[in-house]
């Protein structure tokens, strides 16, 4: 409920309303990307959904910031069971992520991607994404992406029976989660 919102994230939500309300575009999606990020951890997600929309509707630039709120908003999408939208809002990011060439948020909008896919029982398609999300996050030199994206491609290997790999990956996954210091996500694994 928003009550909850309120008194965990108050400052945060009231924050990209101010920017909005003075037409501070870039500020609104700052504050909605730090927002955002914290709503993905506890919910209510569709609410962050909601609030990233609204800042996303205020700007219309090809920031790096506006793609990364844009992930943001597929992984809460996602999450809260909005999965035609998740769908259709990380292909956006993907194809965007590509042509600016950033690398760290092709792979999250892979690992979106396979998400959904995920959700619609695709997960030899998922599996395909979290692979090609691994080669990007690799590419990009960010480990703390590489371990998330083998967690999730170890469970969905799991999944279709490929109990090797798919403790292959989980090993490594936690290796690294624990290398850079990711204790939520290594509980979860572990």
């Amino acid at each position: 409920n928003i009550r909850e919102v309120f008194d965990r994230f108050g400052l945060l939500v009231q924050a990209v309303e101010h920017a909005l309300e003075f037409d501070a575009p870039q500020l609104a999606m700052r504050a909605a990307l730090v927002a955002c990020a914290c709503i993905s951890l506890y919910g209510p997600y569709a609410f962050g959904a909601e609030l990233a929309l609204r800042a996303l509707s205020s700007a219309h630039d090809d920031s790096l910031v506006r793609l990364r709120l844009m992930c943001m908003r597929a992984f809460l999408l996602r999450v809260s069971g909005q999965n035609d939208i998740a769908r259709q809002v990380a292909e956006v990011v993907l194809m965007s992520a590509r042509q600016t060439k950033d690398l760290r948020t092709e792979a999250k909008a892979l690992l979106e991607w396979a998400g959904v896919q995920i959700k619609f029982g695709l997960v030899r398609d998922a599996i395909d994404a979290y692979e090609a999300a691994l080669a990007v996050a690799r590419a990009a030199g960010d480990r703390r992406l590489e371990a998330t994206v083998l967690a999730y491609l170890g469970c969905a290997q799991q999944d279709q029976g490929h109990i090797d790999q798919s403790a292959a990956n989980l090993r490594l996954s936690l290796e690294g989660l624990q290398a850079v210091g990711h204790r939520r996500l290594e509980g979860v694994v572990l």
